[in-house]
């Protein structure tokens, strides 16, 4: 059992190495002929007709059966919150962005009492507190050697809330959808608040403004950081906890700040490397408690009713 829950672990890794790529190459994307959220209008519709080609009738079949708050409100928190978080990448570096992405391992233990009903277990308490000294090291690692916020950061901060928020709602939505009919709500409901907010602040695309590497980016957005990575998570979801799979989720800096140095020439100086190596140590110390745990690690083991 504990090699069944370490693959979906696993499972989490990879999509912190997708987003880790995908962070630093959504500038390329802003700079390449399409504002921010057009370029997430595009990049989740493309997604969501991509779901819906591969298994739209199982999926409608499934939306039918269920409550509509089990799908609804995790997709509009996703959305909402991957919104955000792309406007902190346009804001601010996209190592001190990865820093805030990864802020749900902060959040979700809290949300978690009023959204599951769930008491914090406090053995987790020196893990979470490392990981949030681990992500704060990072962030003072970059170029300017100190932590600043401005609207980057405030975006940044209040996307991972909402991140936070839906993987708890996924958690107990994916108890009667399949990962991919979830996924596909949730690409359609950030592609929806996309573009409605893209009209309220920008007439449309200049579509031959957009060039070659902005179409290569925007594929790479829509097919890797929205539909494999949002199967990951919510397949992930239904073997472990919103808990594990946000702390697992502190390696999406990690790998933002690397792709950053080389994509981007962002340098990390020797806090921003110990904030790395906290992070990983939190991780693989956290999932063994996991493992370890009542269940394994699964909807009884991380934060427990």
């Amino acid at each position: 059992m504990k090699h069944g829950k370490t693959v979906y672990i696993l499972f989490i890794v990879v999509q912190c190495l997708i987003y880790g790529v995908g962070n630093p190459l959504s500038k390329y994307a802003y700079d390449a002929g399409l504002s921010t959220l057009w370029c997430l209008a595009v990049r989740f519709a493309i997604a969501a007709v991509i779901f819906f080609l591969i298994s739209g009738r199982r999926a409608l079949a499934e939306l039918r059966r269920s409550p509509v708050k089990s799908w609804l409100l995790p997709s509009l928190f996703l959305g909402a919150g991957y919104i955000f978080c792309n406007l902190s990448l346009k804001l601010t570096a996209a190592t001190m962005a990865g820093f805030l992405m990864g802020l749900p391992v902060l959040f979700v233990p809290i949300l978690a009492v009023p959204i599951l009903h769930r008491r914090y277990r406090p053995a987790f308490l020196p893990v979470h507190i490392a990981a949030v000294i681990g992500l704060y090291l990072l962030c003072c690692g970059g170029a300017g050697g100190g932590f600043s916020f401005g609207w980057g950061e405030a975006t940044g901060l209040l996307g991972a809330m909402l991140v936070a928020a839906s993987l708890l709602w996924s958690e107990r939505g994916l108890k009667e959808l399949s990962p991919v009919t979830i996924s596909m709500t949730q690409c359609a409901a950030a592609a929806v608040l996309s573009l409605a907010a893209a009209l309220c602040v920008s007439p449309g695309i200049v579509w031959r403004e957009v060039t070659p590497v902005g179409w290569i980016t925007i594929l790479y957005l829509a097919l890797l950081c929205s539909c494999l990575a949002y199967w990951l998570q919510n397949t992930a979801l239904r073997r472990i906890t919103a808990g594990l799979v946000s702390l697992t989720q502190c390696a999406e800096p990690v790998f933002t700040a690397v792709f950053s140095f080389w994509f981007l020439h962002e340098r990390l100086n020797v806090f921003g490397w110990l904030g790395a190596v906290l992070l990983l140590l939190c991780i693989v110390y956290g999932n063994r408690i996991g493992l370890r745990s009542p269940g394994g690690g699964s909807q009884k083991g991380l934060l427990p009713k």
